[in-house]
Order: C-alpha cells, then sequence, then structure tokens
C-alpha cells in the first residue's frame, strides 16, 4: 500500500508544475519587457504623424494649384493618400493574426519596422527627386505607393505589439491593450506639433530613425 507521503503522481504533476513555473505572467515579472514595448508604442505613433503630417500638407498645396477641376476630383486628390493606408493597413490586421499563429509574435513585428525602413527610403528618394523637378504629380504617386509600406508597417508592429502586451499581462488584458494604444496616439499627438516644425525631408528622416530602432528593440 501507498503512503500518505507517496506522490501519486511522481512525474506528471511535478513536471507541469515546472513548466507553469517558466513562464511568468504580470506587470511586475515583465516590467523590463513592458517598458520596451511601452517604448515600441512610442515609435509606432511617431512614425505615423511623421509620414501623415508632410503628406497632408502636400496634398493641400497641390489642392491650392487645382484651377479648374471639380470639387470631387479636388477632394479625392487630397484625400487618396489615407485610401492606400487604409486598404493596406485592414488587410495587415486581417494576416497578422495568422502570422503569428503559424509563426510567433516576433515575425510580423519585424516584418512590419521593415515594410517601415522601405516606407523611409522612398518618402526620402520622391522628396529628393521633388527637389529637382516641377512635378507635383510624380511625388504624390511616390506617396500613394509609399502608404502602402506605411498601413503594413501600421498594421504588423502595432497590433503585435498589443498581442504581445496582453500575453505579459493574460490577468489585465484591458491594461496591456491600454498602455499600447493609449501611448501611442499620445505620442502621435505630440509628433504632429513638432512635425510641422520639421521639413518634410527632416520628417522622413525621423520616421527612418524610428523604424531601424523598432527593428532592432523587436529582434533583440
Amino acid at each position: 500500500m501507498c503512503s500518505t507521503n507517496d506522490d501519486p503522481f511522481p512525474n506528471d504533476e511535478h513536471d507541469t508544475g515546472t513548466k507553469v513555473d517558466a513562464v511568468r505572467f504580470g506587470f511586475q515579472s515583465n516590467r523590463r519587457q513592458i517598458w520596451v514595448h511601452w517604448f515600441l508604442a512610442i515609435l509606432i505613433g511617431v512614425s505615423l504623424r511623421l509620414t501623415t503630417l508632410p503628406e497632408a500638407m502636400t496634398a493641400s498645396e497641390q489642392g491650392q494649384q487645382d484651377v479648374g477641376v471639380g470639387v470631387a476630383t479636388h477632394y479625392t486628390r487630397e484625400t487618396s493618400f489615407l485610401i492606400s493606408f487604409g486598404f493596406s493597413k485592414a488587410l495587415s490586421n486581417l494576416c497578422v493574426g495568422w502570422i503569428s499563429d503559424a509563426y510567433d509574435r516576433k515575425t510580423p513585428h519585424a516584418v512590419g519596422w521593415g515594410a517601415g525602413i522601405v516606407l523611409a527610403t522612398l518618402l526620402l528618394f520622391s522628396n529628393s527627386s521633388s527637389n529637382t523637378s516641377s512635378s507635383n504629380s510624380s511625388t504624390w504617386s511616390d506617396y500613394l505607393v509609399a502608404d502602402v509600406f506605411l498601413g503594413v508597417q501600421q498594421g504588423l508592429t502595432w497590433t503585435t505589439n498589443i498581442f504581445m502586451l496582453m500575453d505579459m499581462m493574460p490577468e489585465n488584458r484591458a491594461l496591456g491593450s491600454a498602455i499600447s494604444n493609449g501611448t501611442g496616439y499620445f505620442a502621435s499627438s505630440l509628433a504632429s506639433y513638432g512635425g510641422a516644425l520639421l521639413s518634410a525631408r527632416d520628417a522622413f528622416i525621423g520616421v527612418w530613425v524610428c523604424s531601424v530602432l523598432g527593428l532592432a528593440l523587436s529582434l533583440g
């Protein structure tokens, strides 16, 4: 007969306990990673605003040159960059869950920041080309293409950032979502003021710096 001190599950129970104890959840156990993702949310918000603000200013300037153009055409030109951005971001949001399940959280996060580097490079190239050309149409076409990468960057990085914060705090998922969204949009609003003081080239360099930092932190 077994004594009261005998373990009826000598292997399974203790092994399971060891595996569970190896994964720590909550703010205190993951505060370093939470601070990293808090900073990443700042980079996401800043890169969004430093991209769209110069584009919106360019749209306004181009709209003022639309003499003899219908109201509908004028409005479409001023908002077309939002269409390419919104469409690609929507598709990215749909795909990010599948990518995370098929691989891991880090993969779509890194891909998103890689798209941000491509975005910033396209914007800088377009800006340098516009300085040597009097045509605004080519610059605007470049913005439309670049905003496809902006949608991918925002959709992948921001969504996975929320996922990872919620993973680290399963008992307080709302706080994880609030940290990412609240920080990102607050940083975006502050960047609106700072971005208005920068030239388009300086703003796009800022997007490039944010993307490189984001990629380094996501791979770290």
